[in-house]
């Protein structure tokens, strides 16, 4: 026998046929053919008003079981049918929700075998103790019905997508062995559906945690193996979570994550390369060891070649794992160019897409990091002059990030040499440099300072144009900032002394009175009595240093209007780190200078002993001794417990043995500072000349390095002004005669040379040099052998930059590194090669992995269960 029709009232939640039929005395316990009495209909259909008409009918209703199939209650047929409106009225109803069907199913089994997850939501909100669902769900995960365990994860896989303080509730029962356990199930299905669940709770540090040290890692890896696209993307997914924990880098690599990642690098799906490479750049986030490995599994070639896709989704996470593999690696910066990156990460700046450039832009940042091999294939080709016509879209974009990126990376192809340094600021020009030092963001102001030490260090051209064009402000500004990071402070303050000071310790009075109107002294002062950091109170106190240089209007100024005491610098000379000391100890010279008056009032505020030096001249670090060296020359009269003479004596030793390295870097150092005590008391430059250093210099013009040759030509040409060194030179010129050309070539713009020297060489030579120097009459040649330019060595090619510069000033157009902010401030510079075109606006970042949530499960490739898939 069929529904009746009060069953059928109840069913459609007709409620004024339902009284009708009660009024009429029909029969509201008569079940159907299965056993179902009205109220059922009510509760299963989620009729509520229906079920509350019944209820009061007859109260005992409520807990009626069905006469035929499970014995079910009313409360387990609205969780069968997921209706829970119904659910929430019997709650009110005190009804038993203990209450089980035949096959001993509780409300949250049905649920669950039914898909009906706002239910089992209600349910976890409501915390029930006698009802605890994550509890039930994983039992259900490990029992051995198929069926059961596959809407169990399922469900948790909806669950987890909807709430994120889920996770405690997961850890606390126990899901995570379980979910480990159906990762070996066999089943290319259940697998994937558990996948689904793992990678919508992997994002919880603590739950990824718990899955690697439960052993997930090795299971993970193990369904690299698989054949099915969509359990791989996921596998990628969690593995990249997992990776991003401390101290898990190594772990993963080390049961073979990244060659079988690398393998799956061959697939044409986009969403599985995506998480896949996404997994390999997160494993070598900082890890040198996981770098080399993909080296070794063969991991750069595709990676190069998905710089070429069609995809901006590829060409963006390519880049971004590029970037990581190359990041603090030279080895690895080397391996993935010589795979030709360098065209197509160019080609990516030529694009449209303004989160793609970004990506490439990164990409070239951490390839020239401390690269010169790198920065100079860049700057060798075509296109490499025109690298700011590629990135002058990236330096005006309205997005502070773009515009940081392309800051970051202009100033990494500007390496570590002031030549190169000089250049590329050349190449950004006022404009943009003095918008940098505007920008609010600390990344581009520290690059605006950087650039603006570089254009300024020992050439006054500069410094002037910098001041003509109000380049000075922005800089103070930065001071005042309360705001302003660290490393950016240091630069800024870094920047300012740098104005200051010229070629040799040559004092700049027009940055120093443009610094001091812009009212820098009272907040350096400040700075140096207040400031937390050493390191900051040391470099203030040598940009004061500067500041004041040879300039006794301003160093009473200093002393008497803003309050300056040389107590606070001579107290650095005792800090424990050696770096602070060194550093303070310069700025002590930089104030004693050439300047007896200043030597008498240091000497007042505080006895300088040798032990603060001698540590120094005694290190193994060569730049060290000189730098010592240079200071007890200058400050030999206010060390009290040694002779002067003896002190100088020892200082110019120092230097001059200092001569005979074969480090680039200590020779240039070297170099300066004999050239900045060529023109101090009188005596010094007698002792250097009187050591045999004319020689020494003039071997070193023909070094590999051309800082070293311009170096080695300012002190030389410093020493002419002494009459024994202007004799001993003019002997050197005439016994090689190339030598006078290339010393007069290396001299910098600002360096000076004795014009009577180079008058009286220039008369020798057109009279007749003497004939038995000459190479051609067996006399010694012009350039030493052993230390002659070789363009090769040892096979390997050495690349070289297009430019060179005897002082970068004379290398770029006056129409292009002259135009600073005062000369056009009504119309913005533009790229030459075409109208400018506002860039795209980013959107969200390309490379987030693809977390799939919940797909067609029928579309896999699944077995049955207990096959091998």
């Amino acid at each position: 026998v069929g529904p009746a029709a009060l069953h059928l009232a109840a069913q459609s939640g007709s409620l004024e046929s339902l009284h009708f039929l009660l009024a009429l005395k029909a029969d509201y316990r008569m079940p159907d053919n299965r056993g179902w009495m009205p109220i059922h209909f009510a509760a299963y259909y989620d009729n509520i008003a229906c079920f509350a008409v019944l209820y009061r009918k007859s109260p005992d209703l409520l807990e009626a079981e069905t006469r035929a199939e499970h014995h079910s209650t009313p409360l387990l047929l609205a969780a069968t049918s997921g209706a829970l409106d119904t659910i929430q009225y019997l709650f009110t109803l005190l009804v038993n929700w203990l209450k089980k069907d035949s096959e001993g199913n509780n409300m949250i089994h049905l649920a669950v075998l039914n898909f009906h997850t706002e239910v089992l939501k209600h349910l976890i909100e409501l915390d029930l103790p006698d009802l605890p669902v994550w509890t039930t769900l994983v039992g259900m995960l490990d029992c051995i019905e198929y069926v059961r365990r596959e809407m169990a994860v399922r469900c948790l896989e909806v669950l987890c997508l909807a709430k994120d303080h889920y996770w405690k509730f997961i850890l606390d029962a126990g899901t995570i062995p379980s979910l480990i356990n159906l990762l070996k199930s066999q089943s290319v299905k259940l697998e994937c559906i558990t996948m689904g669940v793992l990678i919508n709770i992997t994002t919880n540090d603590p739950i990824a945690r718990a899955f690697a040290e439960s052993g997930g890692v090795t299971v993970l890896i193990k369904l690299l193996a698989s054949d099915e696209p969509e359990l791989l993307s996921r596998c990628a997914v969690v593995l990249h979570d997992i990776a991003q924990l401390d101290d898990y880098q190594a772990a993963i690599a080390e049961l073979g994550a990244i060659p079988a990642l690398v393998n799956r690098l061959h697939y044409e799906i986009e969403d599985l390369l995506v998480n896949v490479i996404n997994c390999i750049r997160v494993l070598c986030i900082n890890n040198k060891a996981n770098q080399l490995k993909v080296k070794e599994c063969r991991g750069i070639k595709p990676l190069v070649q998905f710089l070429s896709s069609d995809s901006d989704v590829l060409l963006a996470v390519a880049s971004a794992a590029i970037a990581e593999l190359a990041r603090g690696n030279t080895k690895m910066q080397n391996a993935i160019v010589e795979a030709h990156v360098i065209s197509p990460l160019v080609e990516l700046l030529r694009g449209r897409k303004t989160s793609v450039q970004v990506k490439g832009a990164m990409a070239i940042q951490t390839l020239c990091e401390r690269n010169t091999y790198i920065q100079m294939r860049f700057l060798a080709k075509p296109y490499g002059k025109r690298f700011l016509v590629l990135f002058w879209p990236h330096l005006q974009a309205f997005q502070l990030k773009v515009k940081e990126q392309g800051a970051i990376t202009l100033w990494a192809l500007a390496g570590q040499t002031l030549k190169q340094q000089k250049y590329m600021a050349e190449q950004i020009g006022y404009n943009l440099i003095i918008d940098m030092l505007l920008s609010p963001s600390d990344k581009m102001q520290c690059v605006g300072g950087e650039a603006v030490i570089a254009l300024s260090k020992d050439s006054q051209m500069h410094q002037n144009q910098i001041c003509k064009g109000n380049g000075i402000a922005p800089l103070v500004r930065l001071l005042r900032s309360s705001r302003i990071a660290e490393g950016t402070l240091l630069s800024i303050i870094r920047a300012l002394g740098t104005m200051c000071v010229g070629e040799a310790i040559i004092s700049n009075p027009v940055s120093q009175e443009n610094v001091v109107d812009e009212g820098a002294l009272p907040i350096l002062v400040n700075l140096l009595q207040t400031h937390h950091s050493l390191q900051i109170k040391v470099e203030v106190a040598v940009s004061l240093a500067c500041i004041v240089l040879k300039n006794s209007r301003l160093q009473v100024v200093l002393q008497d209007q803003e309050g300056f005491c040389y107590s606070d610098v001579l107290h650095l000379l005792y800090s424990t780190d050696k770096d602070i000391r060194l550093r303070a100890g310069y700025a002590i010279t930089l104030f004693a200078y050439n300047n007896p008056a200043q030597q008498f009032l240091i000497l007042e505020s505080g006895p300088i002993s040798m032990s603060v030096f001698e540590p120094f001249l005694e290190s193994a670090v060569e730049t060290e001794r000189a730098m010592a060296a240079f200071q007890i020359v200058v400050l030999a009269r206010i060390i009290v417990d040694k002779d002067p003479v003896s002190l100088s004596a020892r200082g110019v030793s120092i230097l001059v043995d200092l001569l005979c390295s074969e480090e680039a870097s200590t020779l240039v150092l070297t170099g300066k500072l004999l050239a900045s005590l060529a023109h101090t008391r009188a005596g010094i430059p007698e002792a250097i000349t009187s050591l045999g250093t004319i020689q020494r210099l003039c071997y070193h013009l023909y070094a590999k390095e051309e800082e070293v040759c311009i170096s080695m030509a300012c002190a030389l040409g410093y020493l002419t002004y002494n009459r024994t060194a202007y004799r001993h030179l003019l002997v050197q010129c005439r016994n090689k005669p190339k030598l006078f050309k290339r010393l007069i070539k290396n001299l910098s713009r600002d360096a000076r040379i004795n014009p009577e020297f180079v008058k009286e060489f220039r008369r020798q030579k057109k009279v007749g040099l003497p004939s038995l120097s000459l190479e051609i009459n067996g006399g010694p040649p012009a350039v030493p052998v052993h230390i002659q330019d070789k363009s090769q060595e040892g096979g390997v090619k050495v690349y070289k930059s297009r430019f060179h510069p005897k002082d970068s000033l004379f290398l770029v157009p006056t129409t292009t590194h002259l135009m600073g902010r005062f000369r056009m401030p009504e119309k913005p510079r533009i790229p030459p090669s075409g109208h400018y075109q506002p860039p795209h606006t980013t959107a969200s970042d390309l490379i987030q992995v693809v977390r799939p949530r919940i797909v067609d499960i029928g579309a896999l490739r699944c077995n049955a269960p207990g096959k091998k898939s």
